[in-house]
């Protein structure tokens, strides 16, 4: 199979507009059916506009001044069968159903420092994620299993998540 066909990016990009131009090359550079993107700090009103690619975005906005914080897109290559899911969660999650060789949910998370998910959010999140899934984001989650130097709450909450749910965890050992 062509690796082109089926890659997907994963990306933390601190600020979808501040590195268009690296997201871009990113894309030219490796033809992915779909690209997975946290910390875009977009609001939605932000009007995107990226070649041959569907965008589908959440958002999220500072409370006090009305700033774009956070938030969460998947980017998928115009002609690829997909249909977005209605995500019922407060995280910062957006999920799609993208038929690749076979049809899989794809969602991408972005989980803030700041914030402190529980099991029961988690549990409902991956209720709501047809199988089989790819589950993609910065969690700001520590654990010596997938390369930390410690491990942190959310960092056992989350690999205790993947144990109950049988996730296997796709990382290259790096933080």
């Amino acid at each position: 199979m062509n690796h082109n066909q089926t890659s997907i990016i994963q990306w933390n990009c601190r600020g979808f507009t501040a590195n268009f131009e690296e997201l871009k090359n990113l894309i030219s550079d490796h033809n992915p059916m779909a690209v997975c993107l946290q910390e875009t700090l977009l609001k939605d009103t932000d009007q995107i506009n990226l070649k041959n690619y569907d965008m589908h975005n959440v958002t999220s906005v500072s409370p006090l001044d009305g700033r774009p914080t956070g938030g969460s897109s998947i980017v998928i290559k115009r002609g690829v069968p997909h249909e977005t899911l209605q995500l019922n969660t407060d995280m910062q999650a957006v999920a799609a159903k993208v038929t690749l060789h076979r049809t899989v949910t794809i969602c991408s998370i972005y989980i803030p420092p700041n914030y402190q998910p529980n099991k029961q959010e988690l549990d409902n999140l991956l209720d709501q994620l047809p199988p089989p899934l790819i589950l993609l984001g910065d969690f700001n989650a520590h654990n010596t299993l997938w390369g930390s130097q410690s491990t942190s709450t959310s960092g056992t909450l989350i690999e205790n998540i993947m144990a109950e749910n049988d996730l296997c965890l796709l990382n290259d050992g790096s933080n």
